[in-house]
């Protein structure tokens, strides 16, 4: 080859190599794009600024809607019907956590008169592999007309995974809703990964159709007037950074007997958390403040929520071990309301435990 035949070709790959390097750096991923004719769940409206990129609706299937966590290659507890079927697929905006979304569902399921039957945070809880529910293909769940769906909770990508099921009879029969919130990565889309996606199925069956798995019974949690609302158990690391942003955090998942200071045994979960952060923070000591709505007397409400911080008190220094020198307990029945008491959800949020830092 001459040498100017040798320069003309080094100048061609220089320049291909050149354009080649420019596309890669200006080619944009792929656009998220809403699914067509789709919408949310009457009442059940997605996080703002969420995409909806799954959506079918089935009348006729069966389905499993999970009561406990999953274990190895399904769900230790579940409901099996047959019923009309529908499931949505979200993507949240890059800077909301699955804490925030499964809080902005749980409000609006409040509203449309559901109760909590199972709910569960992180690895521990949920299930080692829980995501396997969905990229498993198996199992029934996953959407498959796309890669960028088939990849959605990509295989060891997924982070701080949260589960609200809940339920709602009447006459006509039976409705459950199941989802699935957690930070993942998507291997197909990375504008579809780094963010939490949000996998909910809404199942309505008649009364007649379920059924539990052989053997196993359902974890329905009973109705309670004085905890009607549904709030996500917080994490060690959820509370540590509470009190370290505000001094406080605002506690809803120890539930009591109504009127009473009994603790039910679903409080276990964010009891086991709360001895965490303390067993993770060694020098961290507290006040644990009861508080109540308005409703009825007010020395018997400022009595009944000291009882109630004591009793938490003391569940943790004789069950979890917490040193007794780390905990304060007192009540303020209802003088410090977060919101309103003019409606049940106020109320609602009004009654709660508050751990203090000290």
């Amino acid at each position: 080859m001459s040498n100017g035949m040798m320069r003309r070709w080094f100048e061609y790959d220089y320049c291909m190599s050149l354009m080649l390097a420019l596309f890669t750096m200006t080619a944009p991923a792929f656009a998220l794009e809403e699914i067509p004719n789709a919408a949310d769940m009457p009442g059940l409206l997605r996080v703002a600024d969420s995409v909806l990129i799954g959506y079918r609706q089935r009348a006729a299937v069966r389905s499993e809607i999970p009561t406990g966590p999953w274990k190895k290659n399904g769900w230790t507890t579940s409901i099996q019907a047959e019923g009309q079927c529908s499931q949505w697929l979200y993507l949240a905006p890059p800077q909301i956590d699955s804490l925030e979304v499964i809080r902005h569902y749980q409000e609006a399921l409040v509203e449309l008169g559901y109760q909590s039957i199972f709910q569960c945070i992180d690895f521990k809880k949920c299930g080692k592999e829980v995501a396997a529910f969905y990229y498993d293909a198996a199992q029934g769940k996953q959407f498959t007309e796309s890669y960028l769906l088939k990849s959605v909770y990509s295989e060891g990508s997924v982070k701080e995974p949260r589960i609200q099921v809940v339920q709602r009879r009447n006459t006509e029969g039976e409705s459950y809703i199941f989802i699935f919130a957690a930070y993942q990565d998507n291997y197909a889309d990375s504008q579809a990964g780094e963010r939490v996606a949000v996998f909910i199925e809404e199942l309505r069956v008649s009364t007649n159709q379920t059924q539990s798995k052989p053997e196993e019974k359902p974890q329905f949690t009973e109705s309670v007037a004085e905890n009607t609302a549904l709030f996500p158990v917080l994490s060690a690391a959820e509370l540590l950074r509470d009190l370290t942003a505000n001094g406080h955090a605002v506690i809803y998942g120890i539930q009591f007997t109504d009127d009473q200071a009994t603790i039910r045994p679903e409080a276990a979960a964010q009891l086991e958390q709360i001895a965490r952060l303390f067993n993770e923070q060694p020098k961290l000591s507290v006040y644990l403040v009861g508080h109540t709505d308005n409703q009825g007397n007010f020395n018997k409400n400022l009595t009944l929520s000291t009882q109630r911080a004591e009793a938490v008190m003391q569940l943790l220094i004789r069950q979890y071990r917490i040193n007794s020198t780390r905990l304060s307990a007192m009540g303020v029945g209802g003088l410090a309301p977060l919101t309103t008491n003019a409606n049940d959800d106020g109320r609602a949020r009004n009654r709660r435990l508050e751990i203090v830092a000290r």
